[in-house]
């Protein structure tokens, strides 16, 4: 059985990898499209986001266990989320005349492939609601508990609160496709830097538990 510390360098490990993961992802991307490299990339980013959703519940219940409950939930929500968006674009390039995904032309599109395009998206924008929720819940949680230094836990509060109201914007056609392109772009990168913020003091923890006591009895 992992011991606390144990269960936090594995947490801080866990964010870790799926923040590498995911700019993996973002690079294949970048370098060679939409392609079956970048959606394998998603689906492994999928199992360790979602993992960590756990271990952070299980790292903060001592916390606050009704908060790291709900936003353990939403993050491993939003990994399982993830994972289902990557098997319904790999289904899609498995079968690229029956389901013409990725690059398109719109009238060439069939009523099936059409639907499943849109059920593909609309997965992806509640995954990332899911990590937005998750990410401001966390950073509520450290505000309130003090478990990690303040700014960390302002950090995760305004990051998520941006991202989950961004991904509801984008699941709404609240504005044009290039703008919520954008603002989803931003905050998924500033929810990236708030993970690896956190996976890094997580496996760290115990040189910064050693400055607080100094602080306090010194």
């Amino acid at each position: 059985m992992l011991s606390k510390r144990g269960a936090e360098r594995l947490t801080g490990i866990m964010l870790g990898v799926s923040v590498f993961l995911m700019l993996a992802h973002v690079a294949a991307d970048v370098a060679l499209g939409h392609g079956r490299v970048s959606v394998v990339l998603i689906l492994l980013y999928g199992f360790p986001a979602g993992l960590a959703g756990s271990a952070l519940y299980i790292t903060f219940r001592r916390h606050d266990p009704t908060l790291a409950m709900f936003s353990g939930f939403c993050f491993a929500g939003h990994g399982l989320l993830m994972v289902l968006t990557a098997v319904v674009l790999l289904v899609g390039l498995r079968f690229p005349d029956e389901f013409a995904l990725y690059g398109a032309e719109p009238n060439s599109l069939t009523g099936m492939a059409s639907s499943l395009e849109l059920t593909m998206d609309k997965i992806g924008k509640t995954a990332f609601a899911s990590l937005g929720l998750g990410l401001n819940l966390f950073g509520l949680l450290i505000l309130m508990s003090g478990a990690l230094p303040r700014w960390i836990g302002w950090l995760g509060f305004s990051v998520g609160i941006s991202g989950f109201v961004v991904s509801l914007a984008g699941l709404t056609d609240l504005f044009v496709r290039a703008t919520t392109e954008l603002m989803v772009g931003i905050t998924t990168l500033a929810s990236l830097v708030f993970m690896l913020i956190l996976g890094l003091c997580l496996a760290f923890r115990e040189i910064q538990e050693a400055r607080e006591s100094q602080t306090a009895y010194g």
